[in-house]
């Protein structure tokens, strides 16, 4: 699908599996991310889900849903990564089953 070709083309920054280290509340914390790059500015962090709606959800509920549940995770490595560079940052979940690519802007401008 055209979205995962976009995603895993060669970007400027771009990494696969990315380990990033740093220091939260006194305690080393290691995180991997999926897939990582800049396009435009932009500094893109994406997470791959190989999760399916089940037959009693709607694909919009089950992104809602999705982009709940992980909500949490990817914004700690927004924030992780706003240490490493200044630019905006979209945040991503990717479902090649689907396919979709749901994004969304990070607003938070904090860093740990």
């Amino acid at each position: 699908d055209p979205n995962g070709q976009w995603l895993l083309m060669a970007h400027e920054e771009a990494h696969s599996e990315k380990a990033y280290t740093t220091v939260i509340e006194g305690e080393i914390k290691e995180i991997v991310v999926d897939r990582t790059f800049i396009v435009n500015g932009t500094r893109f962090i994406i997470d791959f889900k190989t999760t399916l709606p089940n037959e009693k959800q709607s694909l919009d509920q089950f992104l809602k849903e999705e982009r709940n549940k992980y909500l949490n995770q990817l914004t700690a490595y927004a924030k992780i990564l706003a240490n490493y560079s200044s630019h905006p940052i979209k945040l991503g979940l990717y479902y090649p089953l689907i396919p979709f690519f749901d994004s969304w802007e990070f607003a938070d401008v904090c860093k740990i």
